[in-house]
């Protein structure tokens, strides 16, 4: 697989030669450098694509990935939030900053997202899901509950509110309404 990598690697700089703003190759290199574990080259590569194209969602979603799977959350916000300039609305960017919100604890700042999530999709589960884990981040159990079950009226079969749900009333220290809760659905 490294040969491989090491082949495409050579003809994607030869194709990145003769047109060094193509998108999709640089797109690829990253790919490339990230089978053989390069991941500052691989950086490079998906900065160099979003430097030709900064609309350019599908390298930003994998710059914003790569700098999460290296542990650097704040450089992936930083990316989302300037891709949230060209797409207000898109709710793959409002997911990706709740998620990496919620892993660092940062409540205030997923109950925004997941404020502009209901907001702009209010048809959608996640918005209340993120606002109820944020809730619960901040010990408000029983007004996560209320949200958990926003999220759940939207998403029916939803696992994460359902879960979450269950974990607000053991947290109250209420198995019975978890156990009823769970045997529901």
């Amino acid at each position: 697989a490294i040969k491989d990598a090491d082949k495409g690697i050579a003809d994607l700089r030869t194709l990145l030669g003769e047109d060094p703003g193509h998108v999709k190759g640089l797109r690829l290199k990253a790919r490339a450098h990230l089978a053989k574990k390069e991941i500052a080259l691989a950086r490079e590569s998906l900065e160099a694509a979003i430097q030709v194209s900064p609309q350019e969602a599908a390298a930003n979603f994998e710059l914003a990935q790569l700098l999460v799977q290296t542990g650097k959350q704040d450089d992936a916000v930083a990316v989302l939030k300037k891709m949230q300039k060209f797409a207000p609305d898109h709710a793959g960017i409002m997911l990706g900053l709740a998620k990496i919100y919620t892993s660092q604890g940062k409540w205030d700042e997923v109950a925004a997202v997941a404020g502009q999530m209901q907001t702009r999709h209010p048809d959608k589960a996640l918005g209340y899901h993120y606002a109820g884990l944020a809730l619960q981040g901040e010990g408000k159990l029983q007004e996560s509950v209320q949200l958990f079950e926003q999220s759940l009226k939207r998403s029916p079969n939803a696992v994460e509110p359902l879960i979450a749900v269950a974990r607000s009333w053991l947290m109250l220290k209420q198995p019975d309404n978890a156990l009823a809760r769970v045997k529901q659905v």
